[in-house]
């Protein structure tokens, strides 16, 4: 599978606006989403390849959204983003999904496109 779409699930504004134009200028399809509950409402109308979150947001957070995710059969890979250094027992959870993964803000926007290769290439090798 070869990932175009990406879903991005940010509370913080300027950082989800940062995350969007870098990965439009890669060419994805990027929609934005500013908590869960909002992702979840994308997520019902329209499909992704890949979903970017942050852990902690309003509504609804990153774990459960991973959580609603895979309740409802969508099987993508997931890039999670996060400030804090100390998880939740939901969000260490949330990195035992086989296509999970974690990167620390402040953001490095070199290794998030480097993730999204990875979790393109792990989509070929497991079913989420």
């Amino acid at each position: 599978m070869k990932i175009k779409k990406i879903l991005l699930a940010e509370d913080d504004q300027d950082i989800r606006e940062v995350i969007a134009d870098v990965l439009l200028n890669e060419n994805f399809e990027v929609d934005c989403a500013d908590n869960g509950l909002e992702a979840t409402k994308k997520l019902a109308t329209q499909s992704y390849d890949l979903l970017i979150s942050d852990f902690r947001m309003p509504k609804m957070d990153g774990a459960q959204l991973l959580n609603w995710c895979r309740e409802n059969n969508f099987h993508f890979p997931v890039i999670f983003i996060t400030a804090n250094r100390e998880l939740f027992p939901l969000e260490i959870l949330a990195l035992n999904d086989c296509c999970a993964s974690l990167l620390n803000k402040p953001l490095n926007l070199d290794s998030l496109l480097e993730e999204i290769v990875k979790a393109d290439q792990r989509e070929h090798l497991r079913n989420c």
